[in-house]
């Protein structure tokens, strides 16, 4: 059985998710062991037309690559990140949608 009062339920959009989700950040190493994956990765492609995002969050990771391909799509939902997105690279097309919407 589960106690209804130890699950935390965070709206997406609000500060507690915002904190929540940059302290998850702030202690992992998934993003920079992504990262040196990619990088890895895309030196071997033979072109590099398009970079796809999905789940782009602030854009962190779509900066990285942005330059090496000829276009750059990011997929985020939430607006907060997106809206970080978007300040950090108004060059990137932007999709405010789920993935599967997109």
């Amino acid at each position: 059985m589960i106690d209804d009062a130890c699950i935390r339920i965070f709206d997406s959009q609000g500060q507690d998710y915002k904190q929540a989700f940059q302290i998850f950040l702030d202690h992992t190493n998934q993003k920079r062991n992504a990262r040196t994956w990619l990088e890895r990765v895309v030196k071997e492609l033979p072109n590099r037309r398009a970079f796809i995002d999905a789940g782009a969050g602030n854009g962190e990771m779509a900066k990285t690559f942005a330059g090496s391909f000829t276009q750059t799509i990011a997929i985020e939902p939430n607006t907060y990140l997106l809206n970080q997105l978007r300040q950090a690279l108004p060059a990137v097309e932007a999709i405010d949608h789920p993935i599967m919407e997109a």
